[in-house]
């Protein structure tokens, strides 16, 4: 019975692990290209942790690199989440907007791309999540190191002055 209990659990996991281990992971242009650029411009950027958490397809007007035309394209508007590591230590997480063309497969800056209410509300609707915040493990080890400071080894030097005879006997 232990035997067949045993091959069954094994068998479970089998089905699990190896059919994952086996699929080929494929990246997505959109995100590469955002990776590529974080990759570029933020020396803090965590490689490979961009997470997409939110996305909308626009029609929206797309001025020229000169600023002078506009052409009305498709624009997919991407709520974006990634790691900045300081230190090796200390992991943020921060959300950003990008907009890429569909049309063109590129990625724009905010001032290439005109504004409508959809924008301003899809803006509006992550706009708490935009801001950068420290993760959980990195905030329990920066709380550990201050209270080491500032409780512990000043308590400590308390503790093992007593034990030393004092010069004035």
């Amino acid at each position: 019975m232990r035997k067949i209990l045993f091959s069954i659990i094994i068998g479970m996991i089998s089905l699990i692990i190896l059919p994952s281990s086996s699929i080929a992971i494929t990246k997505d242009p959109i995100l590469q290209s955002i990776d590529s650029q974080l990759t570029e411009g933020n020396h803090y950027y965590r490689t490979d942790s961009v997470k997409l958490l939110d996305f909308k397809d626009l029609y929206l007007e797309v001025y020229s690199a000169d600023g002078k035309t506009t052409t009305t394209e498709k624009i997919k508007v991407l709520f974006i989440q990634y790691q900045e590591t300081r230190d090796t230590l200390f992991h943020f997480e921060k959300g950003d907007i990008f907009y890429y063309n569909l049309d063109k497969g590129v990625l724009l800056s905010p001032d290439m791309v005109g504004s409508n209410e959809e924008i301003k509300s899809f803006i509006d609707k992550h706009e708490e999540n935009i801001k950068k915040h420290i993760t959980t493990g990195s905030f329990i080890l920066l709380f550990s190191l201050i209270v080491l400071c500032v409780f512990i080894i000043p308590l400590a030097a308390a503790i093992f002055h007593r034990n030393y005879p004092s010069s004035n006997t």
